[in-house]
């Protein structure tokens, strides 16, 4: 009796390092897969601004990359539809915080069409603790930019044709933001933008920008 139970438990410990197996390998494929996908969107991209840079930012040879840029896109969302469709919304428990974020960059690519179709899915995740709340903050206000409408997290930065200048997309109560940051574990604005654009926040010309903002939607509609 005591050597077949032993045979029993032995059994089991090697299906179970089989299955551990199986999930290490199944979570390196997936890791590579989303890897490989926003490297090829990275380079485009890299690409797109070094002609930009050479040749300006409205330059027939910009566009043409940005076009390519557009096509490696498309490519890379029917690939993540299809890991989401068979897998769900991997968590960083399966992909890692890197695996998370590329996932989530890639999505962020997507056109203003075809984004707002991820929300729920994203939202899911994050009810399940799948996914961190800053990307779903950070969707929220890529489609809010679309759309034409202030920001709440203060995440999207635009180009400004007029004055050939970044800043950052007008923001609704931009004297609250860093509160609503802060609350689903986003660091301060000011930090952010330093960070990531070298955009210096200036708190009294971004209330200024967002009356100005909300003026000229209101006369629009």
């Amino acid at each position: 009796m005591k050597s077949a139970r032993l045979i029993t438990v032995l059994i089991a410990f090697i299906f179970c390092l089989q299955c551990s197996g199986q999930d290490a390998n199944w979570n390196k494929s997936l890791i590579s897969s989303i890897d490989s996908m926003i490297q090829l969107d990275s380079r485009s991209l890299r690409k797109a601004n070094e002609l930009r840079a050479k040749y300006g930012m409205q330059s027939l040879e910009a566009k043409k990359q940005d076009s390519t840029t557009h096509l490696i896109r498309a490519s890379n969302l029917i690939e993540i539809d299809k890991i989401l469709k068979k897998h769900g919304w991997p968590g960083e428990d399966k992909i890692g915080e890197e695996g998370a974020h590329s996932l989530f960059a890639i999505i962020q690519h997507a056109n203003m069409n075809t984004r707002p179709k991820y929300v729920p899915i994203i939202q899911e995740a994050v009810k399940n603790g799948n996914c961190r709340a800053r990307y779903l903050a950070g969707i929220e206000d890529r489609i809010a930019t679309d759309n034409g409408e202030l920001q709440i997290y203060g995440d999207q930065v635009k180009y400004y044709p007029l004055t050939e200048t970044f800043d950052v997309w007008p923001i609704i109560n931009p004297e609250n933001v860093d509160k609503r940051r802060a609350s689903i574990g986003l660091q301060p604005i000011a930090i952010h933008l330093k960070n990531r654009f070298n955009l210096d926040w200036d708190l009294e010309k971004q209330k200024v920008r967002t009356e100005v903002f909300s003026e000229e939607m209101k006369n629009k509609y």
